[in-house]
């Protein structure tokens, strides 16, 4: 485990629950501020109805906050604005930034980053000192390695975790990338 994290949760709501619905997916990544290695610390992927989304979305934040949790980045597209507020309801009285995300290019650029941080090896995911790992990692490397274009058609169905995954990752290390081009003068 790496000794100091500065943590982001991201929510992909979905507007359905059925087999062709995408799925509603919660991502907890954390930055190693030593190191700068991203961690992909949860993720949880199910179908999930749109009515029972932010207590879903709630429920993973509370299990995360006593380690740091502060910040959470929900898609607001459509019907899925209405989580934004709902999900800032239901954890009022907490230490917590709700922010929402809009992405704003199209898939195969922005993933085109996330690729080649895995590609650098600066995404990690959790491994046990035995070599175990939570179910959940093989589900999302699956889909990592599904991910795809053949002129300009996307091959997977899914690609729900990977979005949430990079909406994190863009999260923790944005204001990083900012900070660094401040002159030293304008720092405090």
């Amino acid at each position: 485990m790496p000794r100091k994290l500065r943590l982001a949760m991201t929510v992909d709501p979905s507007s359905g629950s059925t087999k062709r619905s995408n799925f509603f997916v919660v991502s907890v990544v954390g930055l190693d501020l030593y190191t700068m290695k991203l961690h992909v610390m949860d993720v949880l992927r199910a179908r999930v109805p749109i009515e029972q989304q932010p207590e879903r979305a709630a429920e993973r934040f509370l299990r995360w906050y006593d380690q740091g949790l502060r910040t959470i980045g929900i898609e607001a597209v459509f019907r899925q604005s209405e989580v934004v507020r709902q999900v800032t309801a239901r954890l009022r009285g907490f230490a917590v930034r709700v922010v929402p995300i809009f992405r704003e290019k199209d898939k195969e650029t922005r993933l085109a980053g996330l690729a080649m941080r895995y590609s650098n090896g600066d995404i990690l995911h959790p491994e046990g000192a035995d070599g175990s790992r939570p179910a959940w990692v093989e589900v999302l490397e699956e889909e990592l390695c599904a991910i795809g274009w053949e002129k300009g058609v996307q091959l997977h169905e899914f690609d729900d975790q990977v979005d949430a995954v990079n909406d994190a990752c863009n999260m923790l290390t944005a204001g990083l990338m900012a900070e660094a081009f401040v002159p030293m003068h304008h720092r405090m």
